[in-house]
């Protein structure tokens, strides 16, 4: 069977897999000088990929904790969504800015890694990005350096700080099934999420 891209377009439409077009994602990166996203080299097919891996990364990790509930069992995706609020008690209808925003950097990112959540291997696997960067996580942190010694054979590895720059997610967004230090953060479009997620509603006072 063919792959179609098919954009959720507030309805609840049966075999949608993504919360965003291209054409609003490359409005997205473009005001953003995201010129990883936005260069000729990235095609239609490649975009459409991505913004498919960041839908399914967003269902995944944040499925169950949306607020409210679907509108219909037959609709593919989590949104639109029935009495879900957001921190100022207005009803948010259709698919939200924020969750298109966040669609926008989680792909954006997909061209980089590929795979947002990757399988852990011993514990946690490196990171390839089409930079030539690596990055190389451990139960104690991401390693910053590696010396050597020839002769005893002797290596030693430097850690960043957990507690400081590599603290894990919210317990609250994962998979009981998954440990925190196995999903990468991604600040810019974790952030995004916030205000449509349960258990973060700010309190309201009114007069």
């Amino acid at each position: 069977m063919a792959f179609s891209f098919v954009v959720e377009d507030g309805t609840g439409l049966v075999g949608a897999n993504s919360y965003l077009s291209t054409a609003e994602a490359d409005d997205y990166h473009s005001g953003r000088g995201n010129t990883v996203w936005t260069t000729s080299a990235v095609t239609s097919a490649m975009k459409q990929a991505a913004l498919v891996r960041a839908t399914d990364y967003i269902e995944k990790r944040f499925g169950t904790k949306f607020r409210g509930w679907k509108e219909s069992s037959a609709q593919s995706l989590q949104w639109p969504r029935l009495d879900a609020e957001d921190n100022s008690g207005y009803l948010l209808q259709g698919i939200p800015a924020k969750l298109k925003h966040a669609v926008a950097e989680y792909a954006l990112r997909s061209l980089v890694v590929h795979e947002l959540s990757p399988d852990p291997v011993s514990p946690v696997p490196e990171q390839h990005h089409t930079s030539g960067y690596v990055r190389d996580m451990s139960p104690t942190g991401e390693v910053v350096r590696k010396t050597e010694r020839v002769g005893s054979i002797e290596e030693t590895t430097q850690y960043r700080n957990v507690s400081g720059s590599m603290s894990a997610a919210s317990t609250s967004t994962k998979s009981l099934l998954v440990s925190d230090y196995n999903i990468p953060e991604y600040p810019a479009a974790d952030m995004l999420l916030t205000e449509l997620l349960s258990g973060t509603r700010r309190q309201i006072a009114r007069g």
